[in-house]
């Protein structure tokens, strides 16, 4: 017993692979460690972490884990069933379709996605396959040395929330402000003209016209109700949004005080409640 009491004392990590439970937080422990879709290194390469890169562990199959994928890794679809909405933005027409370790149906499927899943798109393959950011329940595999354990706590473990903004910032494209000037330049010349009774034009009365809310903020939730848009936004001290949004990109951050950048949806075709198109999303610390 004494001898058992110094070796645990020596190294608590061995204690901690003797009883492992899942999931727990792990971090890299070498750089540029390959990200593979199974547990052995004949499988394709999703992807590679960097030193100190922090991962969510799930499980365990021999000497290889299971992490969820994170946002910089490969996942790939047909483009045979994606709508698409933009070239960053697609949505899927058909039930059950398999995402992939790469482009062509010879590769392992890292996941399934279902009609009306909304993906980010990172590029074009070609005509028929597209790159998208991975799906938030796809998984890969890394060997068992490359990771120590970190936490078993993961209530609060967003991955990369900055990195996450940032491959916002490049798929999403600012509103522009071009069709609201052609707007008001329309609006002017048409209440510039001449009074009947004077030959002089009469001024144009423009009203102050007040900037939209771009910026919000307040805690990311689900819809309880389930109906209709799936997450909502209780903002603070200014009542409650629902979120139009890349379910993605949200779901990291559920429960917590975040920043959104984005506009409210014209409200006769929201319903009751407001709608927020998500651009960007932020962590509040």
């Amino acid at each position: 017993m004494i001898i058992v009491g110094v070796v645990c004392a020596m190294n608590p990590s061995s204690v901690w692979g003797q009883q492992e439970f899942f999931p727990f937080v792990a971090q890299c422990n070498e750089a540029d460690i390959n990200i593979r879709a199974g547990q052995s290194t004949g499988f394709e390469k999703l992807g590679q972490l960097k030193l100190d890169e922090q991962v969510v562990v799930v499980d365990k199959s021999y000497s290889w884990y299971k992490i969820r994928l994170p946002k910089h890794a490969k996942s790939f679809i047909t483009s045979e069933y994606v709508n698409l909405i933009s070239s960053i933005y697609g949505e899927v027409t058909a039930k059950r379709v398999n995402v992939r370790a790469g482009a062509g149906t010879n590769f392992s499927v890292l996941g399934q996605v279902n009609k009306g899943d909304r993906l980010n798109i990172v590029k074009h393959v070609d005509d028929e396959w597209y790159q998208i950011q991975p799906l938030d329940d796809s998984y890969g595999w890394v060997a068992e040395e490359f990771l120590k354990f970190v936490s078993s706590d993961v209530s609060g473990f967003i991955p990369a929330p900055v990195e996450i903004a940032a491959v916002n910032d490049e798929l999403f494209v600012e509103p522009s402000t071009e069709i609201v000037g052609e707007i008001n330049e329309q609006y002017i010349s048409e209440v510039v003209e001449l009074d009947p009774a004077f030959e002089a034009p009469i001024e144009p009365q423009v009203e102050e016209i007040v900037a939209p809310q771009t910026e919000f903020f307040g805690v990311l939730t689900e819809n309880p109700s389930g109906e209709g848009y799936q997450y909502m936004l209780v903002e603070d001290g200014a009542g409650t949004f629902y979120l139009d949004g890349f379910s993605q990109l949200l779901v990291p951050f559920l429960n917590y005080r975040v920043k959104i950048e984005g506009y409210i949806k014209d409200q006769e075709l929201s319903g009751s409640l407001p709608v927020v198109v998500v651009q960007r999303i932020q962590l509040v610390l």
